[in-house]
């Protein structure tokens, strides 16, 4: 694996050559919702539809421009009543998806290792990244934990898409 120098914007890291970490990037992705398979055009997209309580609501998902708007559109729906609790595990099923599907991404993120990666920005979340040095980072925790189950596949020689 060739190392790359990797610029990094200390207020908002998944920009730049580092922007395909967001769940804003656009990329296609499947994965069941409410027992359903649907197609996404980003990850942030799959993630916002993992909140509906019906596939009328999901398939508005579908057809979102882009993350931005995917975000916007989730704010206005009717959340599972779990969704604090479900939210972490639905993140992580929607990057394995990203980057099992995705097999230029997958090897972008692997050519991150060994930066730690956190989702820095000036927006105040500090759930999901780290705002002003604070932050619980779970983004970023979920990205180097499939950077490194993939990781090690690759070392051990098994295929990428096991996960």
């Amino acid at each position: 694996m060739m190392k790359r120098n990797i610029t990094i914007n200390p207020n908002h890291m998944f920009s730049g050559a580092l922007a395909f970490l967001s769940n804003m990037y656009p990329c296609t992705i499947t994965i069941d919702v409410l027992g359903q398979p649907f197609t996404f055009t980003s990850a942030e997209a799959a993630f916002q539809a993992g909140k509906c309580l019906d596939l009328t609501d999901v398939r508005l998902f579908t057809n979102v421009a882009n993350g931005a708007a995917a975000k916007k559109l989730g704010r206005r729906i009717r959340l599972r009543k779990d969704w604090d609790t479900y939210r972490l595990a639905w993140m992580e099923q929607v990057l394995i998806c990203k980057f099992n599907q995705n097999p230029i991404l997958l090897q972008k993120l692997l050519d991150t290792y060994p930066t730690p990666l956190a989702e820095t920005n000036t927006w105040g979340d500090t759930f999901w990244g780290i705002c002003n040095g604070q932050g619980e980072n779970h983004l970023g925790q979920i990205l180097m934990k499939i950077r490194e189950e993939n990781r090690s596949l690759t070392l051990s020689g098994s295929t990428l898409d096991i996960l």
